[in-house]
């Protein structure tokens, strides 16, 4: 890898050569102006592959975005080698317009206009073909059905990262992208393609959390139930088994953090030791943590409750209860952030509240001082907490609005009983003023106007431009939200005891495999005991099956095993047929295929065969369909609709401008 860039020019001598071997002579000389004069000749930047993520790297550590931006246009692409993704993982890192467009640079033009549904325009996951094939996969892509409903079709442009699908999962770029500052970069269509091939290939993850979030959140329903009916909805022993097992994942999951959070810590410590200056382990401080730490505790303490473990009042664990149970709720909301229909939507509102956080703490400051004024008048004494009633009388009239003046007096209504004919009825008398009935007048109008009529409105008018404020950035919210929960995913146990134990040979094409009489049987009696999935997968499932046991070569010890439990996957894939067969009286069967293929059996599309091709993410591609024409319900503010018209009247005008030049050839005043 190289260390630094010369600036010197090239010699004389490479007057003569040609663009591409000018290219060579630049990198070998680390020239700056050697370089960009060889790549605006039209030097093709494949003729030095191997030596341009290195140079394209160094180029960036010199703060030379622009040239970067050339070399990539020039032809460098990116493959999966440690160099192109320290390249890749610098350039979202970087700040500025620069790396944006150096970025947006990945992402190339396939030069096609297609007509396709909203919710395909998005990413797919195709696999590598030649250059010669490439024109076929558009038009195949858009035959695939990922549509739940049915939509109105739309123009949409094709875009193609040559970057190995399976390298958009790697942690170093989903931590990148999770912690870079340049805003700019999380909103633009190669960020979004990276995280859309991640987010299919970890679907089944996300999916799975859904799931058991859901799940958890049944439970403690039919457990609340349970409590105040008086017959059982279900049997309490199975509710707390099933709730137990759910909440030692969590735990699991926790632990696990914590001792990341420890290790990372001790690291930064024995680097500081060294004289090394390194940031703060931010696991122990985020919120998100500190929130899990509260949902450990508290399902813990309801768990051990139900078990018996823990001996508690039935009034005290109805209250744990009670907090455990809407934790859960908040909980099942969270974990749905990173799906494409609510969290542009959720995380906006989320970030609004966190951002009005400074208002929140000069209201709370201004309800304490009014509200320690009111104690002062001594107005509560007859009450048991006189100090928590002055509080609950203050909250009520400056952030409710809700008043009574004889009761903030600490005067109370008296009834006298008055005959009125043959009956008689209570009619209320008020009080006497007392001795502070001028200071409790005086303080309802200072609350009243100061709190109820001043700061609430600003809040309302700060909250309601915080909230127009971030859904401008609502994509960009939804882009880091995105890596952090794939980045969280990958690095939970489960994922890594997954991937140590799911370590497999290289795929190998058809006509390589090959069979043996040992090998034969096992496949031959795992398909018949899936075949109901073939309703699901269709055919695909056999070559599926096929592909995974070549790779793997077992044996007669696994053969005989799965003669014996051959029943229960049976069982297991007629279940999933009669469920997908149910979400089908809703969703489109095809596309409920298309899912569950990509889901659970990792097939990718190629448009060599009619069907589904068994092949990995590491030899796709990631193809893009960006729609031509924004959405109208795109989430927007009036300010960035009226900005973004506003600019493309301004360009429009420049256009204009530019033909009259050329036409009359009028001189460009300077």
């Amino acid at each position: 890898m190289m260390t630094g860039i010369s600036p010197l020019p090239l010699g004389g001598s490479s007057v003569c050569l040609t663009p591409d071997e000018k290219l060579r002579e630049a990198i070998r000389s680390c020239s700056l102006i050697g370089l960009a004069k060889a790549l605006e000749e039209g030097a093709d930047a494949n003729c030095v592959q191997s030596a341009c993520s290195s140079l394209a790297l160094a180029l960036l550590h010199e703060n030379s975005v622009d040239l970067v931006a050339m070399l990539l246009e020039a032809g460098a692409q990116l493959h999966d080698q440690e160099e192109d993704m320290k390249l890749l993982c610098a350039l979202l890192r970087t700040e500025g317009p620069h790396a944006t467009e150096t970025v947006d640079a990945l992402l190339r033009s396939h030069g096609e206009q297609l007509t396709s549904l909203p919710s395909r325009v998005g990413c797919m996951v195709a696999s590598k073909l030649r250059v010669a094939e490439e024109a076929e996969i558009p038009y195949y892509l858009a035959q695939v059905d990922q549509n739940l409903f049915e939509y109105p079709k739309v123009q949409v442009d094709v875009k193609l990262l040559r970057l190995p699908a399976h390298c958009a999962c790697y942690p170093s770029i989903l931590g990148a992208l999770a912690v870079t500052a340049n805003k700019e970069t999380l909103e633009s269509d190669t960020v979004y393609a990276i995280l859309s091939a991640a987010w299919v290939q970890h679907r089944w993850t996300s999916m799975m959390d859904i799931l058991l979030n859901i799940l958890n959140v049944m439970m403690l329903c039919i457990m609340s139930l349970n409590y105040h009916g008086p017959d059982f909805i279900a049997p309490p022993e199975t509710i707390v088994v099933v709730l137990a097992a759910l909440h030692l994942k969590e735990t699991a999951e926790w632990l696990f953090e914590c001792l990341r959070g420890c290790y990372g810590s001790l690291s930064r410590l024995k680097q500081c030791t060294q004289g090394r200056s390194v940031k703060a382990a931010p696991v122990f401080t985020s919120g998100d943590f500190l929130l899990d730490t509260v949902y450990c505790v508290t399902g813990h303490i309801v768990i051990s409750k139900q078990l018996g473990i823990l001996d508690l009042d039935d009034t005290v664990a109805k209250r744990w209860i009670a907090f455990f149970s809407g934790m859960a709720w908040l909980r099942m909301l969270y974990s749905m952030r990173g799906e494409k229909w609510l969290g542009p939507r959720l995380l906006p509102i989320l970030a609004a509240i966190k951002d009005t956080a400074a208002f929140f703490f000069i209201t709370t400051i201004c309800v304490f001082a009014l509200a320690h004024a009111y104690y002062q008048l001594s107005l509560r004494g007859d009450d048991h907490f006189p100090a928590y009633m002055s509080l609950i009388q203050t909250f009520r009239l400056g952030i409710l609005g809700d008043f009574d003046l004889f009761e903030l007096e600490g005067k109370d209504v008296e009834y006298e009983r008055v005959a009125d004919g043959a009956s008689e009825r209570w009619v209320p008398q008020d009080p006497e003023p007392g001795e502070d009935y001028i200071y409790v007048h005086l303080m309802f109008f200072v609350t009243s106007i100061g709190l109820a009529v001043l700061l609430m409105n600003i809040f309302i008018a700060v909250l309601g431009q915080n909230l127009e404020l971030f859904q401008d950035q609502a994509a960009q919210l939804f882009a880091r939200s995105r890596a952090k929960m794939l980045l969280e995913h990958h690095q939970r146990p489960w994922a890594r005891i997954w991937r140590s134990f799911g370590t497999r040979t290289e795929s190998l094409e058809p006509d390589q495999l090959k069979w043996s009489a040992d090998h034969l049987l096992a496949p031959c009696i795992l398909s018949l005991s899936l075949l109901p999935l073939v309703g699901v997968f269709g055919s695909e499932v056999f070559m599926w099956i096929d592909r995974k046991f070549s790779e793997r070569r077992l044996g007669k010890l696994t053969t005989a095993i799965l003669c014996l439990i051959c029943p229960v996957p049976f069982l297991l894939s007629l279940t999933m047929l009669i469920l997908v067969a149910c979400f089908s009286l809703v969703f489109k069967w095809d596309c409920l295929k298309h899912w569950c293929r990509i889901v659970f059996l990792g097939l990718y599309l190629t448009p060599a065969q009619e069907h589904f091709y068994i092949s990995r993410a590491s030899s796709c591609f990631i193809w893009v369909l960006v729609r031509r024409e924004a959405p109208k319900e795109e989430l927007r503010s009036t300010r960035t609709a009226l900005e973004a018209k506003m600019q493309r009247m301004e360009k429009k005008m420049d256009q204009v401008l530019s033909l009259l030049h050329a036409s009359y050839k009028m001189p460009v005043l300077s």
